[in-house]
């Protein structure tokens, strides 16, 4: 990984990195710190149900996915804190531990992008996002 050999040869002390990225490269034993500022935009997943979805599946398949000890496994694989509310459940330390985790389970400390502008938008940009793309 490139970030890791510039921060081993120290060219590098100081980088933007995904929350995910600086906890491989602390399980390679990088003594790395993380910091979130104050309104840093958030990065959320989510669960999209396709129109003529087998409703019965998909809510099966919901189940398993949201239950927290699934979330707390795949918390651990990615490398990435869970969407569930601390508050509500206990994780382990390998998760509270992961850079990014928000013990309050408030997140205020991060900004969310404004849904309805970015939607409303999506039409316009798409024409300049491809040119972009393609000339990449």
């Amino acid at each position: 990984m490139e970030l890791a050999e510039m921060f081993l040869s120290e060219k590098v002390i100081l980088a933007d990195a995904w929350s995910n990225e600086v906890a491989l490269l602390r399980d390679q034993g990088l003594p790395l710190g993380f910091l979130i500022p104050p309104n840093s935009l958030a990065w959320m997943e989510l669960f999209c149900v396709i129109r003529g979805a087998q409703l019965p599946e998909v809510e099966a398949l919901l189940q398993v996915l949201t239950k927290p000890t699934v979330l707390e496994v795949v918390s651990v694989a990615q490398k990435l804190p869970p969407s569930m509310n601390p508050k509500s459940h206990t994780f382990s330390r390998r998760v509270t531990e992961l850079p990014g985790f928000d013990p309050s389970g408030s997140l205020s400390n991060l900004a969310f992008a404004d849904a309805n502008y970015w939607s409303a938008g999506n039409d316009r940009w798409w024409p300049d996002w491809e040119r972009i793309r393609g000339s990449g």
